[in-house]
């Protein structure tokens, strides 16, 4: 018996072995150009009372977005882009858990910094008819003038202060949220001026990760042996 399980020991031994040598299997999936049934839209201030202008054209190759935010220093201004992902009525989201970066080819003129924005849906917190309670993830991407190609981590996205000063909770799940992700949204820098018209032309956006196919079989592989141990040390009885 000692010898069977040694056997079985060097079989789950040789299992985590082959899992570790072997390439990561990677995934990409496509945010834009847009998978059938998604949207795009964009936004403005303007009916809040702001003057900021946008301007966009979209087909099927690119995104063509403009943005001059309000001049007015006294009133706040925005204007963004937003990538939806999901049915939310449904409750039918994107699964990011895997995913470990967001990948833009973009072009753009006028800016330094646009803010990329993640939303997923939190049982804990979020309502569905109120976007802002959805959790929000945020990253600062630099930007240079020109075609350009980024890949952004998501370990370096964060739930900023104030998301989590109005709804008041840390997230307790670690990545979980991740499978539950709603939408995702590009609104202006932090310090873009006002009156200044920037434009963006977006080729392609995606997300990549490692797939957990291979270990999945790994698991499957180490259980099968597990079952086998076990039947060995409980053999059925035989019929008298």
């Amino acid at each position: 018996m000692a010898k069977t399980y040694t056997i079985l020991g060097l079989a789950v031994a040789i299992i985590l072995g082959v899992y570790f040598v072997i390439p990561q299997k990677r995934f990409e999936e496509n945010v834009f150009p847009l998978i059938q049934g998604e949207d795009v839209l964009v936004y403005d201030d303007q009916t809040d009372g702001g003057s900021s202008q946008i301007e966009s054209s979209v087909d099927s190759s690119a995104l063509n977005f403009s943005c001059t935010l309000g001049a007015d220093t006294s009133k706040g201004a925005w204007c963004g882009i937003v990538f939806s992902l999901s049915d939310v009525k449904k409750e039918n989201f994107r699964k990011w858990n895997f995913v470990d970066s967001v990948i833009l080819d973009i072009e753009a003129y006028g800016t330094s910094e646009i803010l990329l924005k993640i939303w997923t849906f939190d049982s804990d917190i979020t309502k569905l008819d109120e976007w802002q309670s959805f959790r929000l993830l945020l990253k600062e991407v630099p930007l240079s003038d020109g075609r350009q190609r980024i890949a952004v981590a998501m370990d370096d996205f964060y739930t900023p202060d104030f998301w989590t000063e109005k709804y008041g909770k840390e997230s307790s799940g670690g990545r979980r949220f991740l499978e539950t992700t709603a939408r995702l949204e590009i609104t202006s820098g932090w310090n873009q001026p006002r009156g200044k018209r920037y434009s963006l032309n977006i080729r392609d956006i995606s997300v990549s990760g490692v797939s957990n196919l291979y270990f999945g079989l790994a698991m499957i592989a180490i259980i099968l042996v597990v079952v086998a141990a076990i039947g060995l040390r409980h053999p059925k009885s035989e019929d008298k």
